[in-house]
């Protein structure tokens, strides 16, 4: 990870501790390299927060989800037929009640539910072989905002 960030090993293990005392991160089971290298996973399967108590968490979030969807777009070449056919970027401008915009926002969170609940499925099956039927990770963000300043 220090090659990524640039950022010095003694500092990342520290704020790693961190995020692992907070039970944010848990330690993965996969052997690294050598005994220094430890592998982490997300504690949970979603993480979610108040944006108005943390702006700069979300300001980091939002460059780090930027940076991953400039790397699918390099490497979008890559991907066969179907996967590329398969990826979908909108967006829409809505006019909306606060109390609609709740709505959509539970209503677009329970559909991710019932399709995470799909995929946690998957992962208890056997794996299918290569090509369409083959599962990967596919990233989805949902973000609604008021556009008014």
């Amino acid at each position: 990870m220090a090659e990524y960030i640039d950022e010095a090993p003694g500092t990342l293990s520290y704020h790693l501790g961190t995020l692992s005392a907070a039970g944010l991160i848990t330690e993965h089971k996969q052997e690294g390299r050598d005994r220094r290298e430890r592998w982490w996973q997300a504690a949970n399967a979603t993480t979610s927060w108040d944006e108005t108590s943390s702006s700069a968490l979300s300001r980091q979030v939002m460059q780090l989800y930027a940076q991953q969807y400039e790397h699918y777009l390099d490497t979008a070449s890559t991907l066969s037929d179907d996967w590329r056919a398969a990826g979908n970027t909108s967006d829409r401008v809505l006019r909306l009640t606060s109390r609609e915009a709740a709505e959509l926002s539970a209503e677009l969170t329970g559909l991710l539910q019932r399709w995470a609940e799909r995929s946690a499925d998957a992962d208890a099956a056997p794996a299918a072989a290569n090509g369409s039927d083959s599962r990967e990770p596919v990233f989805v963000l949902i973000q609604s905002y008021s556009l008014q300043s």
